[in-house]
C-alpha cells in the first residue's frame, strides 16, 4: 500500500511541476501578444511591412498559445481549466480588436484549423448539438460570422512540428516553421472532407416516433366527446394541422392562422371514413383487392366503389349527368354510427328544423346513409325546438268569420 501511494505521490508531483511550467509559458506568451496588439505600437504612419510583420508574428504567437493550451488541458483539473479557457477569451478578444487598428484593405479573413471535428462542429447549426458544445459553437458562429473557416493539413500545420518531434537542426532549416505554409496553393474547403465519425456523438439524439394501426376505441373516444358537429369537425382539423406543423421542415410551411374550408372537407371526409370502416371493412377490404362485394351486403345494390381518398361511394347510373360528383357519388354512411346522427341534426338546425323529407333531400346532395328516412323521422321526433314551435301553432287563436255584404 506504501509502495502504490508513493508512486501516486510522485505522479501528483510531476502533474504539478507540468501546469507550473505550462502556466508560466501562457502568462509568458500572453504578454507578448498583449505588447503587439496595444494601441500604442500601432499608428496611421507605421509602415505596411511592418504591419505585415506584426499580424505574422501575431499568428505564431496565437499558434503557439494554441499548442501550449492543448497541453495544458490534457491535465483534467477543472480550476485549471476554467483559467486557460479564460485566458484564451480575452485573446480572442484581443485579436479581435486588432483587426480594425490595421487600417489595411481586408477583402476576405480566413480561419485555418486542422481538426475536422471543429469544422464540422462550426457548420452545424447549434440548437442539433448538445448543450456544452452548443453554447461554445453559437459563440465562435457569432465571433467569426464574416470569417470563412478553411482545413489545413498536418504537413503544412507548423504546429505539428514540435508536437510530433523535430530536430534543432532540421528545425532551422525548415522554412515553414520562420515564414509560415503557403495557404495560397494549399486550401482545403469546409464542405470537401469528411468529417470525423466522433462528430456523430456531439449531435442530439433525433427521436422519431412513428404510430400504425387502427384503435376503434380512440375514434370512440372522439365522437362521444362532443354532440356538435361542427366542433367534432374543428377539433379533427387542429389535430390535423397539429400533425402537419411537426412535418414542416421550414417555417413558411406552417400554418397557425384561421382553419380554411380545406382544412374543415378534409376533416369531414376522415369521419365519414372512420364510419366507413366501422361498419363497411369487409366490402372495403374486398373493393381494395380487385373482388366484388358479397352478394348478401347491403350496398350490392348501390354499385359501391372506392374514390381515391378511400372513400366508399355510390355507383350508379348518373356518370355522364350535369350533376357535380358529389351529387353523382354519393358517399355512404352507415345508419346507426353517431357520425350520421351528427350530420343529420346539423343540417336540420342549419336549415331552420326543415322536415323529414326536406332534411332527407339536403343529405343526399353529397351523402347516401342506409336508411336516411328512418334516420331524418327521428331526429326531427326528438327535436326539441320542432316540439316547441308545433305546440304554438296549435294554441294559435281560431279565425273570425267574414263580414257580411
Amino acid at each position: 500500500m506504501s509502495k502504490k501511494s508513493s508512486e501516486k505521490d510522485d505522479c501528483n508531483a510531476v502533474s504539478e511541476k507540468k501546469l507550473n511550467r505550462e502556466k508560466g509559458a501562457i502568462k509568458g506568451t500572453l504578454s507578448r501578444i498583449e505588447t503587439f496588439t496595444s494601441e500604442k505600437t500601432v499608428s496611421k504612419d507605421t509602415k505596411i511591412t511592418e504591419l505585415q510583420v506584426k499580424l505574422k508574428k501575431l499568428e505564431q504567437l496565437q499558434t503557439q498559445l494554441n499548442k501550449i493550451s492543448e497541453e495544458y488541458c490534457e491535465i483534467k483539473t477543472s480550476e485549471k481549466f476554467e483559467t486557460i479557457q479564460q485566458d484564451i477569451e480575452q485573446i480572442n478578444e484581443r485579436i479581435k480588436k486588432f483587426v480594425p487598428i490595421v487600417q489595411l484593405p481586408i477583402d476576405e479573413i480566413s480561419l485555418w484549423t486542422d481538426s475536422t471535428i471543429v469544422l464540422a462542429l462550426i457548420k452545424t447549426e447549434p440548437h442539433k448539438l448538445k448543450t456544452f458544445v452548443s453554447n461554445r459553437v453559437a459563440e465562435t458562429q457569432t465571433l467569426t460570422e464574416d470569417c470563412h473557416w478553411k482545413h489545413i493539413c498536418s504537413k503544412k500545420n507548423p504546429a505539428d512540428l514540435i508536437s510530433r518531434g523535430c530536430h534543432a537542426d532540421e528545425l532551422l532549416k525548415n522554412d515553414m516553421w520562420f515564414s509560415g505554409p503557403d495557404l495560397q496553393t494549399d486550401e482545403l474547403e469546409d464542405n470537401q472532407f469528411i468529417p470525423d465519425p466522433t462528430y456523430v456523438d456531439e449531435l442530439k439524439c433525433a427521436v422519431t416516433l412513428t404510430c400504425n394501426g387502427y384503435n376503434l376505441e380512440f375514434y370512440d373516444e372522439l365522437f362521444n366527446r362532443t354532440n356538435n358537429f361542427t366542433k367534432l369537425i374543428r377539433i379533427v382539423s387542429f389535430i390535423f394541422r397539429f400533425i402537419n406543423n411537426i412535418k414542416a421542415k421550414e417555417c413558411h410551411n406552417k400554418v397557425s392562422k384561421y382553419l380554411t374550408a380545406e382544412e374543415l372537407h378534409r376533416s369531414t371526409e376522415f369521419l365519414a371514413r372512420v364510419a366507413q370502416l366501422s361498419e363497411f371493412k369487409a366490402e372495403i377490404d374486398a373493393l381494395k383487392k380487385g373482388k366484388d362485394i358479397a352478394k348478401t351486403s347491403k350496398l350490392k345494390a348501390l354499385d359501391p366503389f372506392l374514390d381515391e381518398n378511400a372513400l366508399l361511394r355510390v355507383g350508379g347510373r348518373l356518370n355522364n349527368s350535369d350533376l357535380p360528383f358529389e351529387s353523382k357519388h354519393q358517399i355512404i354512411l352507415p345508419s346507426k354510427h353517431k357520425f350520421s346522427t351528427l350530420l343529420f341534426e346539423h343540417l336540420h338546425k342549419k336549415i331552420l328544423h326543415i322536415g323529414a323529407r326536406g332534411l332527407v333531400h339536403q343529405i343526399r346532395l353529397q351523402y347516401r346513409p342506409i336508411n336516411g328516412k328512418g334516420i331524418a323521422r327521428k331526429i326531427v321526433h326528438d327535436c326539441i325546438g320542432c316540439l316547441v314551435l308545433l305546440k304554438k301553432m296549435i294554441c294559435l287563436p281560431a279565425s273570425g268569420q267574414l263580414q257580411e255584404f
